[in-house]
């Protein structure tokens, strides 16, 4: 693995704003990867029988942020509580960006996640636990997106990945009752410029994202919603997240 931070000052991506709670990792800002997979098993979704206005939102996320100047670019997956589905989604400081795929986890509770850096473009694609049917991918091209992000072929070596599981509220909701239970996450590798697959590790894991450090983050009332069942060398993890 090569270590890129004598070229510039690194940054680590920037964490956004909002209410809510997240458990999050983000890849050291001094390596280079050009991709990254891993295997997640969906979270039981509980919502309050008594809640009337509905102002939460679930997302199991791997992002790609540049090292350079910390911009991010948010991809993943976000529950559609009315559908039961799960849809892909990309998200960056231009604005929402609805994903083609759709996952229903009673037939599908684990999938393969992958993404990946090309010279234009980004590639998010979901496959079957065991990796052999494509359930979907997105494509997310440099016009697309910021382009302070600074996709270009001239500039393959300067993204990190990072893991953001989330459940997003405003301070009314904040205690609705919500809960997203048992989101695992196991075997997340990277792959770097030179084809080295590595497993995150404490190496290769920043020790924080603006001032917070890897695993649940923010306030004490939303830190204390979380709870971990699992955590190995993190590459591997089990979380919930409940407002209750």
């Amino acid at each position: 693995m090569i270590r890129y931070n004598n070229e510039l000052k690194c940054f680590q991506a920037w964490n956004g704003g909002g209410t809510g709670a997240w458990y999050r990792l983000d890849t050291s800002c001094e390596y280079s990867f050009i991709s990254t997979e891993l295997i997640n098993c969906l979270p039981s979704i509980i919502l309050p029988s008594n809640l009337t206005l509905f102002n939460d939102g679930f997302y199991i996320s791997l992002g790609i942020f540049n090292r350079f100047n910390g911009i991010s670019l948010d991809i993943g997956l976000t529950f559609d509580y009315k559908k039961n589905l799960w849809f892909s989604y990309g998200n960056d400081r231009l604005g929402w960006k609805s994903g083609n795929i759709s996952i229903d986890s009673k037939q599908y509770h684990c999938i393969h996640v992958s993404l990946s850096i090309y010279n234009d473009y980004i590639h998010y694609m979901i496959k079957n636990e065991n990796n052999s049917i494509v359930l979907g991918e997105d494509k997310y091209f440099s016009y697309q997106i910021d382009p302070l992000l600074n996709l270009t072929k001239d500039n393959i070596n300067s993204f990190g990945f990072y893991r953001f599981d989330s459940i997003a509220q405003n301070k009314e909701t904040l205690k609705s009752g919500s809960q997203m239970i048992y989101a695992s996450m196991k075997k997340w590798n990277l792959r770097s410029l030179s084809g080295e697959i590595l497993p995150a590790n404490q190496y290769n894991i920043a020790t924080n994202v603006s001032g917070y450090p890897p695993g649940p983050c923010c306030t004490n009332q939303e830190r204390n919603t979380i709870h971990i069942y699992q955590e190995i060398k993190w590459n591997q993890s089990n979380i919930s997240i409940q407002y209750i």
